[in-house]
């Protein structure tokens, strides 16, 4: 079908429109933001999904679910739960553990932050963004921020789909000293932080 030739072009109405149930459509008419959870334990397959969603491995040529700014897959994702903080390992699909304890009040100022099960901070790695080819990398340099910032939301909007299909909670904040958080567990000094995110069941 021709587009009409007039200078408005009217757009359906998905606002008004049901999607089938477990499509993207309907994931997004359900997206929102939450900020009240259950304090209940996530369960595993629940935890690998939203991980994976994150950030996995889903081909066999090693890309990931979410896009990376010249493909130089920069992320580092730590998953702070009850019983520890991980770090998020793409390409085995782990969490390996960094720091035993409850670390949940370091992710941010919010009261449900250290009641829910699960927080998520995102950082970038900024020594990532080398491509090994000179005039290319000189051309990325000093735009780290805007790439980093890409790619983070990317992968935040995957947490978000995700949960919204399985009608989990989710709130993406800024309200996090991801340099007191870096600093607690020796992250290294390119790593910057991006976004944190708290997710968890309905109460």
């Amino acid at each position: 079908m021709c587009l009409p030739s007039s200078s408005t072009l009217k757009l359906y109405d998905e606002s008004t429109r049901k999607a089938a149930p477990g499509t993207l459509l309907d994931a997004l008419h359900r997206r929102h933001s939450s900020r009240t959870f259950s304090p209940q334990e996530l369960s595993l397959r629940h935890l690998s999904r939203i991980m994976w969603a994150a950030n996995g491995v889903n081909r066999a040529d090693g890309h990931h679910t979410s896009p990376s700014a010249m493909g130089l897959d920069t992320l580092r994702i730590y998953a702070i739960l009850q019983k520890g903080v991980y770090l998020y390992h793409p390409e085995s699909d782990e969490l390996e553990e960094i720091a035993a304890g409850d670390f949940r009040g370091m992710a941010g100022g919010q009261d449900f932050v250290c009641s829910a099960p699960l927080n998520i901070a995102i950082y970038a790695d900024y020594s990532s963004f080398v491509t090994g080819n000179p005039e290319v990398d000189q051309s990325l340099a000093g735009h780290e921020n805007q790439m980093a910032a890409l790619d983070a939301g990317a992968s935040a909007q995957n947490i978000y789909l995700y949960c919204a299909s399985e009608g989990i909670h989710v709130v993406e904040r800024m309200m996090m000293d991801g340099k007191a958080f870096a600093e607690a567990f020796a992250l290294p000094s390119t790593y910057h932080f991006q976004v944190a995110m708290t997710v968890g069941y309905a109460e």
